[in-house]
Parts: C-alpha cells; structure tokens; sequence
C-alpha cells in the first residue's frame, strides 16, 4: 500500500523532540497543547516511526468500482469493522464512518474514525450504505505489549466476501488525524483464511 508519510532522520527528529521537550519546561500555557502533540510526533520520528494524516489518506485511495472504501479502518483489538454512508446525508456530502459491529447495527454502536465531508467523492445513493469486513490478526513478531491506542489499516479486495489484500499497517494514534505507523507486514495464507471463517 502505497501512502504518502512524514519522515526524518532519527537523530535530526530526536534533536527535535529534546527542544519541544524543554520549552515545555517553560509552561507557557498558550502553546502548550499544541507543543506536546508537536513533541509526541517527534518522538514517534526518533524512533523510526513515519507518520499520517488518516483523511488524507482516505481522501487519496477513495471508493473502488461499487462505491465502496477501499481501505479499511479498525481498533487492533477488533474482530469486525462496519462502514455506514447514509443515503441522504453522508453520501452527498462525501462523508462516513468506521464503526463498531453489532447486531443489528444500531445508531449508538461506538464510532471509531469519523471521515469528514469531502473525503470521498459526493454520490447519490438510492440505499444506506452498511458493509463489514474481519479485522487482519496482528502476527507474534508485531503485536506490541499493548494495543491500547493501536489501529489497523488495510486495503480490502471484497466487502462482501471479507477478502483482505496482504498488507496491513499497525498504526499508533498521535492526536487527531494523526497517526504513527508501527508496523506493517503480508498476511498469509493462513491469516486470511481464519479472517474469512469468523462468524
């Protein structure tokens, strides 16, 4: 998966994050939110970790031939994922959602990723649009201590199949839309064939 990132030598990045860390010390209270999100992403740089903006990337990679995400977006710890776009609301105005998956699909299942207007294109819908797909399962070699905070993103080949392209990224969430990536592998066979086999 090809995604426009943010990268930095370690060190240069690492030289950084130290100065955000002592103007911090200041406790200048005007800047010191956006100080320490500023400071958390040169942390993740040091570190060798690139960095996303999520909606850019949805923006970028859009719907596929039946009007569908081609990515996918989930929390680590999930098994599924759903997509809504609401006929006449999201579709038109180019936004939607990534949500918990229940059954029935309800209006207060938790939202994970809220894609704003214009991400995708602008469609007139004659249905809601409601897809799910498995979750890929994170390998022993790249599953972390924890997966708090921890996201997947990968491409999907079929909605309605639940086929996975082989090629996940681990993401860890900064602040906002933005987002350190981790890691990233190909799912095997045998990954995939336990992801199609969930009930």
């Amino acid at each position: 998966m090809k995604i426009e990132k943010v990268s930095m030598q370690r060190q240069k990045a690492k030289r950084l994050w130290q100065e955000y860390c002592q103007v911090l010390k200041t406790k200048q209270k005007d800047y010191l939110k956006e100080i320490k999100e500023i400071k958390a992403c040169y942390y993740q740089l040091s570190k060798g970790r690139p960095l996303i903006n999520i909606v850019d990337v949805f923006k970028k990679f859009g719907f596929n031939e039946k009007h569908e995400p081609i990515l996918a977006f989930a929390p680590a710890k999930e098994r599924f994922v759903r997509f809504t776009q609401g006929q006449y609301s999201e579709s038109r105005r180019g936004e939607g959602y990534f949500k918990e998956d229940t059954d029935p699909p309800s209006w207060k299942d938790k939202i994970w990723l809220s894609l704003p207007v214009d991400t995708f294109p602008r469609l007139e819908r004659t249905m809601d649009l409601n897809i799910r797909t498995p979750v890929p399962i994170i390998p022993p070699k790249f599953l972390p201590k924890s997966l708090r905070g921890c996201y997947l993103l990968w491409e999907v080949e079929s909605w309605e199949t639940a086929r996975p392209k082989k090629d996940p990224i681990l993401l860890r969430k900064i602040h906002g839309n933005i987002y350190a990536i981790m890691s990233g592998w190909a799912l095997t066979d045998v990954e995939a064939m336990i992801m199609k086999g969930r009930a």
